[in-house]
């Protein structure tokens, strides 16, 4: 082989080496670029989906649990107690009228019809009760011979404070044990959310019925009619003549 001939192959051949590592060197490259890749491969389609949808359970959930406390609150909150005094609609010689506010709203507007009507204006004589008052005043009742059961919306409470009068009264006890016994019946029930009046939770006023007129008393039942969420007994006949206005 000539000398020309020979260093043609050893070109050759040096040419052919670099291509070969060149070819290892990019692969070598790709290599090492393919695991920054492979987060792409790894992106599971329902990956990111659950790490949202768990985050908008916990906001959900959070969201209803002060949903639920607020309601709570709602439930729990009472209607404000107003205590009344004489005014232009009505006279109030009670020894206390204090009402639920929505149930003041219908004794005034009771009033405001009956005064309209006949010019006068209603003179409440009864109000909010204690237990103790409560009992002084059924005990006066049964005393007379007044019928509780047929008086009280509540028969099954009266039965029971009818019951504890019979007993304290079978016993030996004296008025003041007797009331003393029928008021702490009376509190219980109330513990229970029970009332046998509704004085007791200020939900009701007592009218002066004495020296009324027809005229008047029809008034009174036309001004009750008129006002939705009012009641009325009739209790001229009982032991304390008044007319009870259910408010």
């Amino acid at each position: 082989m000539s000398m020309r001939g020979l260093r043609r192959v050893v070109v050759l051949s040096v040419l052919g080496f670099s291509c070969i590592s060149a070819a290892h060197a990019e692969g070598g490259e790709t290599d090492k670029q393919a695991p920054e890749a492979a987060p792409d491969e790894g992106d599971v389609p329902g990956d990111v989906p659950d790490e949202v949808d768990d985050s908008r359970d916990d906001a959900r959930s959070d969201g209803d649990a002060r949903t639920d406390e607020d309601a709570d609150a709602d439930q729990d909150e009472e209607e404000p107690i107003v205590s009344l005094k004489s005014s232009r609609e009505f006279r109030v010689v009670a020894r206390s009228l204090r009402l639920k506010e929505s149930s003041a709203e219908r004794l005034r507007a009771v009033a405001k019809l009956y005064r309209e009507a006949t010019k006068h204006k209603l003179v409440v004589t009864g109000g909010d009760r204690t237990a103790e008052r409560q009992a002084e005043l059924m005990y006066k009742k049964l005393k007379s011979g007044e019928d509780l059961i047929k008086l009280y919306a509540r028969t099954d409470l009266a039965a029971a404070i009818v019951d504890e009068y019979k007993d304290a009264r079978a016993a030996g006890a004296t008025r003041k044990g007797t009331i003393h016994r029928m008021k702490k019946l009376i509190e219980s029930q109330m513990d229970e959310g029970q009332y046998i009046s509704r004085h007791l939770n200020f939900t009701a006023a007592d009218v002066r019925s004495r020296g009324l007129s027809a005229d008047r008393v029809k008034a009174l039942r036309e001004a009750v009619k008129a006002v939705e969420g009012v009641s009325l007994v009739d209790e001229r006949d009982g032991a304390a003549p008044c007319f009870h206005l259910g408010l």
